[in-house]
C-alpha cells in the first residue's frame, strides 16, 4: 500500500474534474503522426493513452516533459518503465485488474528519465469506444 494519503481530496478532486475535461476533449484520430486527441495537448495535466497492456501510444506535452522524453520517443515504451522500482508489482497487479472494470485512483511513484521519483496520483480510465486506456496524473499533496 501507498503511504500517500488520498483522502486530503485536493489533488484528487482536481485531477477528478481535469480528467473529465480530458475525457470530454477527447476525440481520437485516425492518422498516428499528430496528437491522440484533438485538445490532448491542452490539459494541464500528465495524460498518457496506452493499449491494453501498457504501452504507450501516445502523451500529451505536460507528460513529455514530466518524462523528460520526447513524444516519438515515448511511443511503443512501456508506461512501467517510468514506474518506481517499489510499486512497480502493484502498478503490474492493477493493470490486470483493469480487465475487470474501472478502479478507484492510485498512487504511485512516477520516474522522469533521468529524475527522482515523484508520488502521483493515477486515474485510469478506458477510452470510449476503444479498449486504449487514459491515464491521468497529478503530483501528490
Amino acid at each position: 500500500m501507498s503511504d500517500v494519503d488520498l483522502s486530503a481530496g485536493s489533488n484528487v478532486s482536481q485531477l477528478a474534474v481535469t480528467r473529465r475535461l480530458a475525457s470530454e476533449l477527447a476525440r481520437p484520430r485516425r492518422d498516428t503522426d499528430g496528437p491522440w486527441f484533438s485538445s490532448f495537448d491542452d490539459v494541464p495535466l500528465v495524460c498518457i493513452v496506452t493499449d491494453p497492456r501498457g504501452r504507450i501510444l501516445d502523451a500529451n506535452r505536460v507528460a513529455q516533459l514530466f518524462l523528460n522524453v520526447e513524444r516519438g520517443l515515448l511511443r511503443r515504451k512501456p508506461l512501467l518503465h517510468f514506474v518506481a522500482r517499489r510499486d512497480a508489482r502493484r502498478f503490474r497487479m492493477r493493470l490486470q485488474d483493469l480487465r475487470q472494470g474501472p478502479l478507484e485512483p492510485m498512487v504511485v511513484h512516477l520516474r522522469s528519465r533521468k529524475g527522482a521519483a515523484c508520488p502521483m496520483v493515477l486515474l485510469i480510465e478506458q477510452v470510449a469506444g476503444r479498449t486504449d486506456l487514459l491515464w491521468t496524473a497529478a503530483p501528490c499533496g
